[in-house]
């Protein structure tokens, strides 16, 4: 039985003000427009979950270090979404050390702000497109499964669970081409043989 405490989550979506272009969503439209031919607009949105800080600690950690009120707005634990458009969460898988994560940590420990863990995804709005084809910007352009995953569902806690693997050791110095080649395959590393 775990007696590990779990603690709110608190989520702040930041995103570009509404006269201010989003330039990660063009780039994005852009290049689905190019690749697969599907015309859509692209609003993103930050969301930043952060597990460990009262209400009112977020509020200030919000203010200090996530939202720029120049060219950005930010919500702290909105209420879902009410878009009928499609909507997909990208983040780091969780065994992936985020860089973000690191500064989150940092400037909450400047500010005095007990924090157990933070983390950072990023989410495409899609306007004018099915769910279908939003699916398929986000496999072919937004996620790279090696260490990216599409958030679905809202996590109980951020801190890593679960049991240590074993360490596996590899013997690559004496390996064939054949044999680098099946590694990469089997481990799913996208290796060439030079690399």
């Amino acid at each position: 039985i775990s007696t590990r405490l779990i603690m709110a989550i608190h989520e702040i979506h930041v995103k570009r003000r509404p006269d201010i272009n989003d330039p990660r969503g063009e780039d994005v439209a852009a290049e689905a427009a190019r690749t697969l031919g599907i015309n859509t607009s692209v609003t993103t949105t930050n969301v930043f979950r952060v597990e460990g800080p009262s209400l009112s600690e977020v509020v200030t950690l919000s203010q200090k270090a996530f939202v720029d009120p120049i060219v950005e707005v930010g919500e702290i634990n909105p209420n879902k979404k009410t878009s009928s458009n499609p909507v997909i969460e990208v983040a780091y898988r969780p065994e992936v050390t985020e860089p973000v994560s690191g500064t989150i940590h940092k400037v909450a420990y400047d500010l005095k702000i007990p924090l157990e863990e933070a983390r950072v995804a990023i989410q495409y709005e899609f306007e004018g497109i099915t769910q279908e084809q939003a699916d398929q910007i986000a496999e072919r352009l937004l996620v790279n499964e090696n260490v990216q995953e599409i958030i679905t569902e809202k996590p109980e806690t951020l801190k890593i669970q679960g049991e240590r693997r074993p360490v596996a050791t590899i013997p690559l110095l004496d390996a064939t081409h054949a044999q680098l080649d099946e590694i990469s395959q089997q481990r799913k590393l996208h290796l060439n043989t030079e690399e």
